[in-house]
């Protein structure tokens, strides 16, 4: 299974933190936010930006002597120790902080997850780290089987890394369509794209387009012996 990676190397800030202190210690990260514990129990209180303390300490008149324990933190996301790392991806799109802490039983804080680092398990996860062809492929959605869209890449000894799937709403009465990302490897990806071509499949993106092992005229003068054999 794909692990997320906790960072425990981060600083942390505490709910006795003074307002400025605090101001101080996120601008020395390269993070634009750092996760609240609480000050005896380590039990993770929220996540804050230097951009935040500083206008909630332009709103007071003595604020060198405000701790962190005088804010009102919203319930923080957080991951737990054993999600996937696509589990981070998604707290990230509903948030504006670098990163997402992580937590254990009873809300400990056990570290967190970057925004960096979530960027690089995504790669990672779909194999993107290997030399692979990237497609994009279209079809309608009541013409899809994945069971004979997989034979098609076989026969043409394809080896798929990852595939993604997307479902795209018409917006008349004709059907809706699947909208397939594929990285993969295989001999010959123009040949490949024909072959999904006369299957129904528009290819709408080819990394390799135009780099076939076959001369184009050799596989069309082969489609007219067949065709004059049948």
């Amino acid at each position: 299974m794909h692990k997320i990676n906790i960072r425990q190397d981060l600083p942390v800030l505490k709910t006795a933190d003074t307002l400025y202190d605090a101001i101080n210690i996120i601008e020395d990260v390269e993070l634009n936010a750092l996760p609240v514990l609480s000050k005896d129990t380590h039990t993770l209180v929220g996540v804050v930006s230097a951009d935040d303390l500083q206008r909630y300490a332009d709103t007071l008149t003595t604020p060198s002597s405000q701790t962190l324990a005088s804010l009102v933190f919203a319930p923080p996301l957080a991951l737990r120790e054993n999600s996937h790392p696509l589990e981070a991806v998604k707290l990230f799109r509903a948030t504006r902080f670098d990163l997402v802490p992580v937590v254990g039983n009873n809300s400990t804080y056990l570290g967190a997850v970057t925004r960096h680092d979530s960027d690089t398990s995504l790669i990672e996860v779909f194999g993107l780290t290997t030399d692979g062809i990237l497609m994009e492929v279209e079809v309608q959605s009541t013409q899809f089987r994945l069971s004979d869209f997989v034979r098609l890449l076989e026969q043409n000894n394809a080896q798929l890394l990852s595939i993604a799937l997307k479902a795209i709403p018409s917006d008349g009465e004709d059907d809706s369509f699947i909208l397939i990302t594929l990285n993969l490897h295989a001999p010959d990806a123009y040949r490949l794209q024909r072959t999904l071509e006369r299957y129904g499949y528009a290819v709408t993106y080819n990394s390799h387009n135009g780099e076939s092992l076959i001369d184009d005229s050799s596989i069309k003068a082969q489609e007219f012996i067949r065709y004059l054999e049948v």
